[in-house]
């Protein structure tokens, strides 16, 4: 039981993170996000005692009894609720900014790495500037970046959060090809994508600030909507960005 809870809030406290992200608040409606898995706790605790004393004697059996296992369990989830980082009621909001920050970089971590994961990240919700990303630093592992490139080079639909991480993260991401990217929504302020093939890549309303992209190969690249790099376009940059659909901006 103890186990299903933690992941359950867990799970729970991630989805909120990205509901937050999303809006751009830090507080939340509850309508906003999935009910709370745990909200029937009797039916919870009761299939649980049901589960344990259907097994037949020895362990918890042996030293309590039906309701005296159910009274453990509730005092479990109510120190569980009575620690709990995210506040409840009319609007949901965590006790401090930087736990959204952590809830939000597990979401993202557990986003890239587990293609079954129960918590979807949308692209642009992740932004370069979010404290999130300080936390991604310390949870991002050799498999995780090397995760986040296999992302991006074969044109996932989590490519522009994946992409928004590498950025993040200053991982290189120059020298390689990125064909056919869909990097739309992602942010890759400050990123370095110099020598890169971007042929067809889809970077719809991606911001682009102080990216470099000198030497970049990107025919028929979708930059439509962008947030352009803020420096002087050099030659190289305009003549590598022509043929793409938003060529104009330069």
């Amino acid at each position: 039981l103890g186990c299903d809870l933690h992941r359950s809030l867990e799970n729970w406290f991630k989805r909120v993170a990205v509901k937050m992200a999303q809006t751009g608040r830090l507080v939340c409606d509850p309508a906003d996000v999935s009910q709370f898995p745990w909200s029937d706790w009797d039916a919870v605790i009761n299939k649980h005692v049901d589960e344990q004393f259907a097994k037949g004697s020895g362990g918890v059996r042996s030293l309590l009894s039906g309701s005296q296992y159910q009274d453990v369990l509730r005092d479990r989830l109510a120190e569980a609720l009575h620690s709990c980082p995210l506040k409840t009621g009319s609007r949901l909001s965590f006790g401090h900014k930087s736990i959204f920050e952590y809830f939000l970089a597990r979401a993202v971590v557990d986003f890239i790495q587990d293609a079954q994961s129960s918590v979807s990240v949308p692209p642009g919700v992740v932004r370069v500037d979010l404290g999130a990303l300080q936390f991604l630093q310390e949870m991002a592992s050799p498999e995780f970046l090397a995760r986040c490139e296999q992302t991006v080079a074969t044109s996932q639909h989590s490519g522009a959060v994946a992409a928004t991480a590498l950025a993040g993260l200053n991982h290189g991401m120059e020298y390689r090809s990125w064909r056919g990217a869909q990097l739309a929504h992602a942010d890759l302020t400050h990123a370095s994508l110099a020598h890169t093939d971007l042929t067809g890549a889809n970077l719809h309303r991606a911001i682009l600030a102080e990216c470099n992209f000198d030497g970049a190969i990107m025919n028929e690249a979708d930059l439509s909507q962008v947030v352009p790099v803020s420096r002087p376009a050099s030659r190289s940059i305009m003549f590598c960005f022509r043929g793409c659909l938003f060529f104009e901006m330069f």
